[in-house]
């Protein structure tokens, strides 16, 4: 859509500075493909000393983004809500748009002869859009659970692992989540609960640690003292938590891939690589004349 003024409103010289230091950060995922979230644009100002890490901070970087594309500064596609995301129907202007989409969805099984499989969680919904094209990529399934998966999605979960389980698969699961209390004890929560259900992948907590932490220098909030999970965090980990918006979205999207790498024989993959587009060029040629 780009830059669509629909305000003639006055901006304080303080607002305009903070749009001013917005624009290097927002350019820069722009230019690497990626869009971004309002939450993640403040853990990015955070991160460069522009802002404090407060609640107060970031409604004050909401209702400025806000203000920017109302006048124009900021692109109105660059900014997402990943959250309320419209369920759109889908439709076809004519038949040939309908076989293209076909031909263009045809995808082989990615786990073909693989002696392990995986499926990705993560905790926050507004982080999917950046993991889906990894996921999609190695037909791995994201679920997102926001905050403790409930009883119907990890008797889903189960009942897919079973299946690969008795074809002989080892499973895991990758859980990127928040580094607080709830959030790190939500591998074993997940674990746990599949047991129940029979099975037995591994959960393997891929994001975030305190590895990665030291290493981005992400910035820090007070862990919550409400949650009942706190006394044994503050225990091992301060009285600090992170949020995983807090990484760089291409820090998130390689260290997903790296994960799922681990576990996949890339020689196969690209076998079925290669299947597939044997028989998406034959699809192509048999529907030529639809």
């Amino acid at each position: 859509m780009a830059k669509i003024r629909y305000s003639d409103l006055s901006m304080h010289r303080a607002t305009m500075t903070l749009l001013d230091s917005m624009t290097p950060i927002i350019e820069s995922y722009e230019e690497r493909g990626y869009r971004m979230t309002v939450r993640q644009l403040y853990y990015q100002l955070v991160a460069r000393l522009i802002v404090t890490n407060t609640m107060s901070s970031y409604q004050k970087v909401s209702k400025i983004v806000t203000q920017g594309r109302m006048q124009g500064m900021i692109d109105w596609d660059i900014i997402v809500d990943r959250v309320r995301v419209p369920m759109m129907p889908n439709e076809f202007y004519s038949m040939s748009s309908f076989v293209d989409a076909i031909k263009n969805s045809y995808r082989s099984y990615r786990w073909e002869d693989q002696n392990h499989y995986v499926e990705v969680m993560v905790e926050k919904e507004a982080l999917a859009g950046i993991l889906e094209p990894i996921t999609r990529k190695y037909h791995a399934s994201l679920l997102v659970n926001k905050g403790y998966a409930s009883a119907s999605a990890i008797h889903e979960v189960a009942m897919r692992m079973q299946k690969q389980e008795e074809a002989g698969k080892i499973c895991h699961i990758l859980y990127m989540g928040d580094h607080d209390p709830s959030g790190i004890d939500m591998v074993r929560d997940i674990e746990s609960r599949l047991h129940i259900f029979g099975c037995s992948p591994k959960v393997e907590r891929l994001a975030l640690t305190m590895d990665q932490i030291k290493q981005y220098k992400l910035p820090p909030n007070p862990a919550k003292k409400s949650d009942p999970r706190s006394k044994l965090y503050y225990e091992k980990y301060g009285s600090e938590s992170w949020e995983l918006d807090a990484l760089d979205p291409e820090v998130l999207s390689d260290v997903l891939e790296d994960g799922i790498q681990e576990y996949m024989d890339i020689d196969l993959y690209n076998t079925v690589i290669k299947k597939e587009k044997i028989e998406r060029d034959a699809l192509i040629m048999s529907t030529r004349n639809l």
